[in-house]
């Protein structure tokens, strides 16, 4: 319940909007506009990247890590594409594979470093699907699982991904190749996550839609979001589930409760969402907010 939790708003080097975080071993890592990487220690918040993975800076719009947590890819503005190194600090870029120009909106990651697979999908509906070889990526193939419409979600889960869009539409595929979907909701799908419940979505309308088994079924349950919530962005991990909204809002659930709004102190949109292992939560938006809750002991 979020009553378990301590809430508080995080002081942070930037006043650049923050699109998107992820969680990788016991940090997190958000990225932003300007190609900001902002990584969190236990001392606090720090830069990691100022000025993008090149020296044009590009915002950056979505990261994930791999399985190990050692490498944090990144995509965003104009087809830019690359990853951060924990490890050794390291930075690639691999901007605009296959000359791909548009924005790179989702990024998902299935592998450990230099064995992972990589899953880019952009504003005209395309996938790209990416391996590394010898630690160097090669692109593998692209597919438009749909009527071209802005991918706006999308991730690995094992063997299984994932990827919805504007058009409603939810897609589903094992090879990243050959992808089959159906039409959800008649808005947008802005999120998608894993929580114990199953694969959930929210959309821009209001609604949540878990227990998502498979296409051939009805999800298990459908759920109204408050009056007024633009949902942004979704992440599960365990019994916990976690929605943002571009007005500040920040729900939460648990042990498959509803989700009830956290009151936190901001009113600056929120755009991302992670949730780690421990039930640590953190969601970030404009101006460099960044709200934090920590599990009580």
């Amino acid at each position: 319940m979020p009553a378990c939790r301590d809430w508080c708003l995080a002081s942070t080097p930037t006043q650049v909007q923050l699109n998107a975080v992820a969680s990788a071993g016991s940090r997190f890592y958000a990225v932003g506009n300007r190609g900001t990487m902002l990584e969190r220690r236990e001392s606090g918040w720090r830069r990691v990247l100022a000025n993008g993975l090149g020296h044009r800076s590009r915002g950056l719009l979505d990261v994930a890590a791999t399985d190990d947590g050692r490498r944090l890819w990144c995509c965003g503005v104009r087809g830019e594409l690359g990853y951060y190194d924990r490890k050794t600090g390291a930075v690639g870029r691999y901007a605009q594979p296959y000359d791909l120009s548009s924005n790179f909106r989702q990024v998902a990651v299935d592998g450990v470093a230099d064995e992972e697979r990589l899953h880019v999908a952009d504003d005209d509906g395309r996938i790209v699907r990416v391996d590394l070889e010898n630690g160097d990526p090669d692109v593998v193939g692209v597919a438009v699982p749909g009527p071209n419409e802005p991918i706006t979600a999308a991730f690995d889960l094992g063997d299984l991904r994932f990827a919805a869009d504007t058009s409603g539409r939810l897609y589903q595929s094992r090879d990243g190749r050959r992808w089959r979907g159906h039409r959800l909701v008649s808005s947008v799908v802005t999120g998608l996550a894993v929580d114990a419940d199953g694969l959930l979505a929210v959309t821009r309308g209001g609604a949540v839609y878990t227990g998502i088994r498979n296409f051939c079924e009805l999800p298990d349950r459908i759920e109204g979001l408050p009056q007024g919530v633009r949902s942004q962005d979704v992440d599960g991990a365990g019994e916990a589930a976690a929605i943002v909204g571009s007005d500040g809002t920040l729900l939460l659930r648990e042990e498959c409760d509803r989700f009830e709004r956290v009151a936190v102190d901001t009113t600056a949109g929120l755009s991302g969402v992670a949730i780690q292992r421990d039930g640590t939560v953190v969601a970030v938006g404009m101006d460099g907010t960044v709200v934090e809750g920590h599990p009580r002991e």
